[in-house]
């Protein structure tokens, strides 16, 4: 939903420009994966293979750093080639007994690009600087960086969703913009799906595209407390793309369906809210929209919304919640 803006505010506090990111990124990366990617190389029983395998180590700046749509570009102009080779047979670089092994030529491409080597170590790490505290796919969950034992450990309660699946597309599964930080529901159901690359956080934040909407809100304003007769949807804004696709991967309507308990309080407070408001009147105008921001308990910034689960739901019930009582956007 949101886009992943740069510079990024890590967690020890200091600012993490893109160009810095990008750099700590080749530097980490690009001259082990070259080494492994030679030896790959080396092992290919085909000349198809080997040229592919060049054409990786010639191009490894872009795969590692490129932005997503120099990915997109990428893909398009390689990825035939790839499928023609993947399941052709490669030795593997260790022998066995004595005796040369063979795999298919996507697992050892696979390997060679180390994914599985670097998830709970360097790219943890990368997460401390990226420090991206909500899944950017659903806005419904938390992902977070933590230290633990003292510090002298690191851990990313969080799991690194390949935009491109790295089972299809391996040559990617180190890709700095490939690499989505996400909650574990969003990384299963989406794991194998190829979604438009506008759904891509480093790409493009999409929360403008819908709006959350309440079906059935008398049922809010009845003073019956009826909320386990609503249901909640998801409609496209005017002139926009819309979600389909998301909503069909993530099933995201359901997954906001279940917290009408916090829709019913959110219209309980835009119900009290002028007699809140008058009691903040010998308040001055700039600290008066704090404490309704913490009454209300929804940051009410469209930009805050990957600061806090649930953010842009709440902020769309609200909104609507106001309209319904006649009041707008604002009091």
């Amino acid at each position: 939903m949101n886009k992943i803006e740069f510079p990024r505010l890590g967690v020890d506090g200091k600012e993490y420009t893109r160009e810095y990111i990008h750099q700590w990124y080749l530097n980490t990366f690009h001259d082990a994966i070259k080494k492994r990617l030679k030896g790959l190389e080396y092992n290919s029983q085909s000349k198809g293979q080997k040229e592919f395998v060049r054409k990786l180590i010639f191009n490894l700046p872009l795969m590692l750093t490129g932005t997503p749509p120099k990915l997109k570009a990428f893909i398009d102009s390689l990825h035939v080639e790839y499928t023609n080779i993947a399941t052709k047979k490669v030795y593997k670089p260790n022998k066995v007994n004595g005796k040369r092994r063979k795999q298919t030529f996507s697992k050892g491409l696979l390997q060679a690009m180390g994914y599985e080597n670097y998830r709970e170590n360097k790219l943890v790490e990368l997460s401390r600087m990226l420090n991206i505290k909500v899944c950017p796919y659903c806005n419904h969950n938390f992902t977070l960086y933590i230290d633990i034992m003292g510090k002298t450990k690191m851990k990313g309660l969080f799991q690194f969703d390949h935009f491109y699946d790295k089972s299809d597309y391996p040559y990617l599964c180190m890709s700095l913009y490939n690499l989505i930080p996400s909650c574990s529901l969003c990384n299963h159901q989406k794991r194998t799906t190829l979604l438009d690359l506008r759904y891509n956080p480093y790409f493009k934040g999409i929360s403008d595209e819908f709006h959350f909407k309440v079906m059935d809100s008398f049922q809010l304003r009845s003073g019956k407390k009826a909320a386990d007769k609503i249901d909640i949807k998801i409609e496209r804004n005017v002139s926009r793309q819309g979600v389909d696709e998301l909503q069909n991967d993530l099933h995201l309507e359901e997954q906001y369906g279940r917290h009408k308990d916090i829709v019913q309080e959110i219209y309980d407070k835009a119900y009290n809210e002028t007699y809140y408001r008058n009691m903040l009147t010998c308040i001055p105008d700039e600290d008066r929209e704090k404490f309704l921001n913490q009454w209300l308990g929804i940051p009410l910034d469209k930009n805050d919304i990957d600061k806090r689960p649930l953010t842009k739901f709440c902020q769309d019930v609200l909104k609507q919640a106001r309209m319904e009582y006649g009041r707008g956007k604002k009091i």
